[in-house]
């Protein structure tokens, strides 16, 4: 009759329902893993943004002000300075990529279950902070150096 057929397919529709909502918490698991892994990251890359775009307007104001200097070649005295310029530039990266390696080991911690894949990455951001602490030791060594460097 109709209405067993029609009790049939929705019992089907049912099931199939549920099967979906399943396969969605599954998925949304692994999403939600995924972005407390990541979230480090992405913070990183929009601080990133946001100091390459504050670079790029400070270089503007600067051409704005003085276009000529494109044309002009520095003295010794102002490469000097560059130099130490782009030291502190350097050093400042490479706190940065400390701090982004901390804050996605942190957040790694952070989350209570343990898996083999999570113990991994426990493990492969402990290398890459070592890596990052190493830079950043050496970029602080440089920035110093040129920063107490006797100009004559």
């Amino acid at each position: 009759t109709f209405n067993d057929e029609g009790r049939a397919k929705v019992l089907a529709m049912l099931d199939e329902g549920r099967a979906t909502i399943t396969d969605a918490r599954a998925t949304l698991t692994r999403v939600d893993g995924l972005l407390v892994e990541q979230t480090p990251n992405v913070r990183a890359s929009m601080a990133s943004a946001r100091i390459a775009a504050d670079q790029l307007r400070e270089a503007m104001v600067e051409i704005r002000r003085t276009p000529w200097r494109l044309l002009f070649r520095p003295d010794t005295q102002e490469l000097e300075h560059e130099l130490l310029y782009e030291s502190a530039r350097r050093y400042a990266g490479a706190v940065s990529d400390l701090r982004a390696v901390a804050d996605a080991l942190q957040a790694v911690a952070g989350v209570e279950t343990s898996t083999g894949a999570q113990q991994s990455s426990v493990a492969e951001l402990l290398s890459l902070l070592q890596e990052s602490f190493e830079a950043c030791r050496e970029a602080e060594d440089a920035f110093i150096r040129q920063l107490t460097e006797d100009p004559s």
